[in-house]
């Protein structure tokens, strides 16, 4: 895994993509939410430790109770270098595809019994 690559064209695309709807500083903690969990608050937590994880950190507060905030474009472009991207464009075979019909509750078979009391513990 090579930290200092340059970005493809279609990397560079979707850190583009995502900058719109993040601000411009985003706090670790809430890196896994703001991404729909593409990284969790462990994984950075474990990187930085390591040295390895966004170039570009800041640290809030005292050392004993530091809140890190991540520079969004670092941060996007390190979760490109170190886990990668794969645009999935072909959607054609997605169309043909057919949709299995979901479950529904209710009556699994002649014997199911219904939500209630059973005829034998009715009171008088």
């Amino acid at each position: 895994m090579d930290l200092t690559r340059e970005l493809s064209a279609e990397e560079r695309e979707w850190v583009e993509a995502w900058l719109p709807g993040l601000p411009m500083r985003i706090a670790r903690r809430q890196v896994e939410d703001r991404m729909g969990g593409v990284v969790s608050y462990k994984a950075l937590c474990n990187e930085d430790s390591r040295g390895q994880g966004p170039a570009v950190r800041y640290e809030v507060g005292t050392s004993t109770n530091a809140r890190v905030l991540y520079d969004t474009r670092a941060l996007l472009e390190w979760i490109v270098r170190r886990y990668g991207v794969t645009p999935r464009t072909n959607l054609a075979g997605m169309a043909a595809r057919t949709v299995s019909p979901r479950r529904t509750a209710g009556r699994r078979g002649s014997g199911a019994r219904t939500a209630g009391s059973s005829p034998g513990t009715r009171a008088a």
